[in-house]
């Protein structure tokens, strides 16, 4: 019975037009297909014993039932009158209660928790990628301040450069025009002086003229 349970189980879960019916159905997926909430783990397994025991009960006494009713009107059972759908194979082995594992979350709630894990994970791998593109836009920031830094410290290098070449060039011209000046100075002492001994010469030989031959000496 648990089998055929799965059977109309999965065939319900993965089919939205052919759903099978089967009266068992509802009072085994109160067993396998949940745990109450309210129920501990020891709870759970005994009422899903009890549930069990009396479903067995049941399905005996109903295929009993049946039998004695074909058997006295001499005809012989058919699969249709126990189930409409599908008969049920008979276990081989006797019924175990289920084991805690089996009495289980349904499935919607396993994949609405792995669906609420991929949105998580989604959510982090966008946290992610912000954190990663906000840190390439610091870097990039800090690579241009780094650019903009070093071209005005080889602006400003370049100034100094410049500012140096045009003193020590004001310096060469300072020098060359002190020196011009100098020897216009020299020359102008020069002719000074030649100009003066020129006019001295001038003078004292008039004032030799003036005097007249000197006397002869007695001898």
């Amino acid at each position: 019975m648990k089998s055929e349970y799965r059977i109309i189980k999965d065939n319900n879960n993965t089919s939205g037009a052919g759903r099978k019916q089967w009266k068992w159905f509802d009072l085994l997926d109160q067993i396998y297909g949940h745990r109450p909430a309210n129920v501990g783990r020891e709870g759970g397994l005994d009422s899903a014993t009890a549930l069990l025991e009396s479903l067995q009960d049941d399905y005996i006494g109903t295929c009993e039932e049946e039998h004695s009713r074909t058997t006295g009107d001499g005809s012989v059972p058919s699969t249709s009158s126990l189930n409409p759908e599908r008969t049920p194979a008979e276990d081989p082995n006797p019924t175990q209660p289920p084991t805690p594992s089996a009495i289980t979350t349904p499935q919607r709630v396993v994949l609405g928790k792995r669906k609420r894990g991929g949105e998580d994970r989604a959510q982090q791998e966008r946290h992610h990628e912000q954190h990663m593109a906000q840190q390439e836009r610091h870097l990039d920031w800090a690579k241009a301040s780094a650019e903009r830094r070093w071209e005005l410290d080889a602006a400003l290098r370049r100034e100094e450069a410049a500012l140096r070449r045009e003193e020590a060039a004001l310096r060469r011209e300072e020098a060359r025009e002190e020196a011009v000046l100098r020897r216009e100075e020299a020359a102008q002492t020069e002719t000074f002086n030649l100009a003066f001994l020129r006019t001295l010469c001038e003078v004292l030989g008039g004032l030799g003229s003036r005097r007249g031959p000197s006397p002869p000496r007695p001898t």
